[in-house]
Order: structure tokens, then sequence, then C-alpha cells
């Protein structure tokens, strides 16, 4: 959040350092008890998204071939959540309500995306944040998406960012759902960004 990264003397350290990764995810989360994308492009009502940090490091001065964009294999998740008319987004909710795959609140995306992909769960697309969620039932859960993923990655490629890193490799899907081989195929292997979002589950709202 910008609001954190105004504790530092960007400026003043940057002359000692390499690289930085910086932890755009996490703006949203169970800690929280009102449902909320972890890790939007754009919009969000607090500046806590990915394209207002990068900002606070560019305002700064810093070389942006030296800010590595960082991006979850995990999701955020609340239970107990009611549709409230916007699929879920922004209403009310627990994350200890929602049960995870290592603890409450939290999903490996290699488990949420089996249940996207086998249709247990709808994958929705908020075009005003730029951001994929999950919702079923009551539980609703901010998630990244090879789609989502080659969206950042062409804006590591617009921005000439240094790459991009993930927490963690753990949490991953494999071959064509994997995340972080998203991210290479495109930064690294020169594959279109259109090319991985036409390979992406489906959305099944937007």
């Amino acid at each position: 959040g910008s609001e954190k990264l105004a504790n530092l003397n960007i400026a003043g350290i940057d002359p000692y350092v390499d690289f930085y990764n910086v932890m755009t995810y996490d703006f949203h989360g169970g800690w929280e008890n009102q449902t909320g994308h972890q890790a939007a492009m754009i919009g969000d009502a607090n500046n806590y998204d990915v394209t207002t940090a990068v900002s606070v490091f560019e305002e700064a001065g810093v070389a942006l071939n030296k800010v590595v964009l960082g991006a979850p294999a995990y999701t955020r998740a609340w239970g107990g959540v009611e549709d409230g008319g916007t699929f879920g987004y922004q209403q009310s909710g627990t994350g200890a309500a929602a049960q995870g795959s290592f603890e409450a609140g939290v999903y490996d995306y290699k488990d949420i995306v089996t249940d996207v992909v086998t249709g247990q769960t709808n994958l929705y697309w908020d075009d005003d944040n730029k951001a994929a969620f999950v919702y079923h039932g009551d539980e609703w859960s901010s998630i990244e998406t090879t789609a989502t993923i080659a969206g950042k990655a062409a804006y590591v490629q617009e921005k000439a960012l240094g790459g991009m890193m993930f927490w963690a490799l753990s949490n991953d899907a494999e071959v064509e759902l994997s995340l972080i081989e998203t991210a290479d195929d495109i930064l690294r292997q020169g594959v279109s960004c259109m090319a991985a979002v036409e390979n992406a589950p489906e959305f099944d709202y937007i």
C-alpha cells in the first residue's frame, strides 16, 4: 500500500538496492470483514492496487527495470458471504468461515482452479478493477488465473519492469494452468499475451 511505502525513504535507499520484489498482493484478506481483491490491477478505493504501488517507485525516481512485480499463487477467501447484487464482492464475510487448503481463508490456486475447470465454482471478471474472483455457495475468493497473469505480464512489458515474482511455488498448478509458467512463457519465451489468455479458463460472468 502506498501509505506503507511512504514510510520508506525510497530515493535514499535506492543506490544500495539491486532490485525490489514488490508485494503487490495481500492488499485485502480475511483479516477484514468485507470481501475484496487481494491483487487488483487498478481502481481500489484505498489505492491498494498494482498500478498505484508501482507508481510510488516511479515517482521516487527508481529505474523501473529494478521493480519486480509480485503475484500470489493462492487465494484470499471469505465465508458467510451473501450475493448482495455484486456476486459477493464487497459484501460482509469472515476469513475464518472459509475452510481453506491449509489454513482458514487461504486456498492454494491449484485447488481452486480445479474447481473452476470442473465447473464446481463460477469464475468472475471484475473489469473495473481488472481482477478475478470465484463465488460458490457462501464462499467468495479473490484469485489469479493464467488470464490475469497474462495481463500483469503485459503490464510488466509495457512499463519495462524487471519481471515478476510469485508466492509460492507449492501453491501453483501445473502445465497449461500454471501461473508461473504462463509468466515465463510471455516474459522469457516470447509467447503472446493473447495466446495465453485464449488458453485460460473462461470467465462465467463479466
